[in-house]
């Protein structure tokens, strides 16, 4: 399973990198297949890959419509399904969690009620300026939320002791 990390500041200001960089040595054992980083004013996204599903082009951030962006961890099993009722719209990738960036760009917050599987999203919406995260908890991963004194957060998906 892969590892995601982001963070929102408060005030808008772009998160430091050695925050970043702190958050992505400490997924490292998640993922061995790949890493990538989104940085935008207010938000830092990232990933350590364990690729299973699109091992081509299944990088992440994964970028939707109208400036979304989003880092996730798990398995999305009813995206073949999704995929058509999205039949107009062109896909990056063929990972499963490419989906959630089309419903969320269809239902908002409430993109994940379309969504049947195990998994842990963490999706930006530089747009409107926020970020939204979901999990469905399984024995295979976790979410965490935590606060820090400057009023930003973090979530990350890893294995349970």
């Amino acid at each position: 399973m892969c590892g995601i990390a982001g963070i929102m500041t408060a005030d808008g200001s772009a998160p430091s990198e050695s925050l970043l960089d702190t958050l992505e040595s400490a997924l490292v054992h998640r993922g061995r297949d790949g890493k990538g980083r989104e940085v935008a004013p207010g938000l830092g996204l990232l990933q350590t890959r364990l690729a299973i599903i699109d091992l081509k082009t299944g990088d992440q951030p994964l970028y939707g419509p109208a400036a979304s962006v989003l880092v996730a961890n798990g398995e999305i099993y009813n995206y073949i399904e999704l995929k058509r009722e999205f039949a107009g719209e062109r896909f990056a990738t063929n990972s499963d969690c490419e989906l959630p960036l089309m419903t969320y760009a269809r239902d908002a917050a409430a993109f994940a009620k379309a969504l049947r599987g195990m998994y842990a999203i963490a999706l930006g919406d530089r747009a409107a300026a926020r970020s939204v995260s979901r999990a469905i908890r399984s024995a295979s991963s976790r979410f965490i939320t935590r606060k820090f004194r400057t009023a930003s957060y973090s979530l990350r998906s890893r294995r349970r002791s």
